[in-house]
């Protein structure tokens, strides 16, 4: 529950958490349909009523609406020869920072209130996602880019199979980062990796905006005691409160702590450039 959720939370020193439960998870192949369920099934209202009841139960932690959509999927195979497999299901934005109507009309390709064109391809409908989240003043980051390859498994008669798509990360933009700890640390996150390619474009002036690394946790009912805090973002927010949460990430005022190997904590830091006198410290 959320408050179960809350009062973890407290227990292992976390001020803040954002809430990026799936926000829709239904499936549609011709005239069949599976839906389990999700934000919207059980009800946007509902989703915000419970966080809002957590939050004055325990005023020491803030818990942050977010959500999961799913933008894009297609299918290969068929039912008879035992290959149907759904594809791209678990590549993953999450959004948060959005009120109930704006949360309830979020474009996904399942939602009746906002769906998304099956024609558009899984670059173009990513990005209508984003260019939606950026326009109701959220914030939206690419999660889990590296790991994708071993989400494909066979349940019941469909096969999912999601790849790696750190391709589609380059591709779109207006995004605020990506969830480079721990799942996309391998590849996307490696020296020289795709975010260290996307923070050149920037620099270049070929990127309009830089993208943050953020640290996620994937938390389930089962493991909620073990993978609670083992990263952590470390926000300087002006208050403690949502929009300034929001805001000091937006501005990438934060830096990532694993606690795994020590609670290190930075004080000050200082970058600077060797072909120019300007530099930065905070």
């Amino acid at each position: 529950s959320f408050q179960q959720i809350s009062e973890r939370a407290e227990q292992t020193g976390i001020d803040a958490v954002v809430m990026t439960d799936y926000f829709q998870q239904k499936l549609s192949y011709g005239i069949f349909s599976y839906e389990k369920p999700s934000i919207l099934k059980r009800g946007i209202h509902s989703y915000f009523s419970q966080i809002e009841e957590a939050n004055r139960e325990n005023e020491d932690v803030i818990l942050l609406a977010g959500a999961e959509p799913v933008p894009y999927y297609t299918w290969s195979g068929n039912l008879l020869s035992n290959n149907l497999t759904v594809h791209d299901l678990q590549k993953n934005l999450i959004v948060w920072g959005l009120d109930e109507p704006a949360l309830e009309r979020l474009p996904s390709i399942e939602n009746k209130k906002s769906k998304l064109p099956k024609k558009l391809s899984g670059d173009q409908a990513y990005q209508k996602v984003i260019d939606y989240v950026r326009q109701h003043n959220g914030l939206v980051i690419w999660s889990t880019p590296d790991v994708a390859a071993n989400t494909r498994f066979r349940k019941g008669l469909i096969h999912f199979d999601t790849a790696p798509y750190p391709e589609s990360i380059r591709r779109t933009t207006g995004y605020t980062g990506v969830a480079i700890f721990p799942e996309g640390k391998d590849a996307t996150g490696s020296i020289g990796g795709y975010w260290d390619q996307m923070l050149s474009q920037y620099v270049r002036g070929k990127r309009e905006e830089p993208v943050w690394a953020f640290a996620e946790s994937v938390v389930h009912d089962k493991n909620i005691s073990i993978n609670f805090s083992q990263w952590d973002n470390i926000v300087f927010a002006e208050a403690k409160s949502e929009p300034a949460l929001l805001e000091a990430m937006k501005q990438g005022r934060f830096y990532i702590r694993t606690v795994i190997k020590g609670d290190l904590t930075v004080k000050r830091f200082e970058a600077s450039d060797s072909l120019s006198p300007q530099g930065a410290s905070g």
